[in-house]
C-alpha cells in the first residue's frame, strides 16, 4: 500500500462549468525576480517536502504536480486567515474517487522568497489515513503555482533551484504537456505501443499504474494477482480492488530514450490512463522546465544511489484502520502461504507489536518494508489465535 495525494478538478454539478474551472486555475501571478532561488527540500515517506508561507503563516507542504491547485488542510487555513469560503468545488482523488473542497483565493503564497499573489487554493481536512503523525504536513503546493516556475532538483544535496527562466542542462530530455486541468502528461512507449502517462509527484509509488484494459500490451507476460487496498488517497480508503502486478521485463521508452530498468507495472481498475509517481524520477537529479512553449523534464545522473523499495514482498500486507490492524492486501497463492486468513481479517500483533505501537499507516508500512530489507520473517498473530509466519518473495 502506498499513498497518492493528488486532486484533479472535475465537473460533477451543474453549477460548475469548464469555464469556471479554467478561470479558477488561471488566477494569480508570480512576483518577478531575477536569477534563481535555492530552496531546501526533504524526502519523507518518498514525498518531497518544503516550507511554504501562506498569508504569512509557515507550514510544511508536499510538492505535488498531480494536484491541480494548491491545497490547504482546514486547520492550517484557519491559522492563515482563510475563513471566508468562495463556494465549493468537486474533485477526483488519486484513486478516481470523488470528493469535494472549499475554494478560495490566497492573497500571497511565499516559497521562501518566491511570491505568488492572488493564487487559487482548495481547503479540506487531510484524512488520517495519509497524514503522518510524526511529521504532519499542512498542504500541497499544487500545479497552479508549480507550472508558473522552473525547477532544478538536486536530490543528492537536498535542495531545488527555482527560476522564472528555463534551466539549460544536459541529460535525457522528455517533453511533456500541461493539460487544461494543470496536470503533467508524457507520451511513453510500452512494448511498441504509445501510452499517455500522468506524472504525479504526490504519488510515492515507483511503478506505472495502468487500467486493466491495457493488459493486451503485455502479450503472454506473467502477472501476480493481488486483492485488496493498493493505495490510500484523499477521499479515504478506496474500495477493494483486484490488481495485476507484472512479473516479467518489458520494453519502455520516453521519446527516443529507452529506460532501463523500466518502472514496474500494476494494472488496476482505479486508473483511467496511466500514472507514474516521483520515486522513479528521484533515480535522477531532475530539471522540470514548465514555462517554455515546449516544456520538458531533463533526467541527469545522480552522485548518490537513491534508496529503492525492497524487491521482495510479503504475500499479505497489513494496514491500520480505525485503531485496528487488518489484512489490507493479499496475493493469490494456492495455500494462502499456509495461512487460513483473508482480506480484512483482524491481526492482533505483528512480531509482537500491536496497533498501539504504530502511529499511522506510514509507520506500519515502513516497518513491514524494513523487515523485507533485512530478510526477516513477519509473524502475524491473528485475532482468532492463528499464527502465520511469512517470508518475503518475488
Amino acid at each position: 500500500m502506498k499513498v497518492i495525494i493528488s486532486l484533479v478538478l472535475c465537473l460533477s454539478t451543474a453549477s460548475i462549468t469548464a469555464q469556471d474551472i479554467s478561470q479558477f486555475l488561471r488566477q494569480g501571478s508570480i512576483v518577478p525576480f531575477q536569477g534563481s532561488r535555492r530552496i531546501p527540500i526533504e524526502i519523507f515517506n518518498d514525498l518531497i517536502l518544503l516550507k511554504v508561507r501562506v498569508q504569512g503563516v509557515e507550514g510544511t507542504f508536499v510538492w505535488d504536480n498531480g494536484f491541480s491547485v494548491t491545497g490547504l488542510d482546514s486547520a492550517f487555513a484557519v491559522k492563515a486567515g482563510l475563513v471566508e469560503r468562495n463556494g465549493s468545488i468537486a474533485m477526483i482523488d488519486g484513486n478516481n474517487q470523488r470528493t469535494s473542497a472549499d475554494r478560495m483565493i490566497a492573497k500571497e503564497i511565499d516559497i521562501q522568497g518566491i511570491k505568488a499573489n492572488g493564487t487559487p487554493v482548495v481547503i479540506f481536512k487531510i484524512p488520517e489515513t495519509i497524514q503522518p503523525r510524526k511529521q504532519p504536513f499542512d498542504g500541497f503546493l499544487g500545479s497552479s503555482v508549480i507550472n508558473r516556475l522552473n525547477w532544478n532538483f538536486n536530490f543528492d544535496n537536498g535542495y531545488v533551484d527555482v527560476s522564472l527562466d528555463p534551466f539549460n542542462s544536459e541529460g535525457i530530455k522528455i517533453p511533456f504537456a500541461i493539460t487544461g486541468r494543470n496536470i503533467h502528461v508524457m507520451e511513453g512507449n510500452i512494448n511498441g505501443t504509445r501510452q499517455w502517462i500522468e506524472i504525479d509527484f504526490g504519488s510515492n509509488n515507483d511503478v506505472i499504474y495502468l487500467n486493466r484494459a491495457r493488459r493486451s500490451l503485455f502479450g503472454n507476460n506473467n502477472f501476480r494477482l493481488v486483492y485488496g487496498v493498493s493505495t490510500f488517497a484523499l477521499a479515504g480508503m478506496p474500495p477493494m480492488d483486484t490488481s495485476f502486478v507484472l512479473k516479467d521485463t518489458y520494453n519502455f521508452t520516453f521519446g527516443k530514450d529507452k529506460i532501463v530498468p523500466a518502472p514496474g507495472i500494476v494494472l488496476t481498475s482505479s486508473e483511467e490512463e496511466g500514472r507514474l509517481g516521483n520515486v522513479f524520477f528521484r533515480r535522477y537529479n531532475l530539471v522540470i522546465n514548465c514555462t517554455p512553449k515546449k516544456p520538458a523534464y531533463i533526467l541527469r545522473p545522480r552522485t548518490l544511489k537513491p534508496e529503492m523499495p525492497p524487491a521482495d514482498v510479503f504475500r499479505f500486507k497489513i494496514m491500520l484502520h480505525e485503531g485496528r490492524l487488518l489484512v489490507g492486501k493479499m496475493e493469490e497463492v494456492q495455500d494462502n502461504a499456509g495461512c487460513p486468513i483473508t482480506l480484512l481479517d483482524e491481526v492482533e500483533s505483528i512480531n509482537g507489536k500491536t496497533a498501539d505501537d504504530f502511529a499511522d499507516n506510514l509507520e506500519l508500512i515502513e516497518y513491514q518494508n524494513n523487515l523485507l530489507k533485512s530478510s526477516l520473517e513477519m509473524e502475524l498473530k491473528m485475532k482468532n489465535g492463528t499464527i502465520c509466519r511469512l517470508k518475503g518473495s518475488r
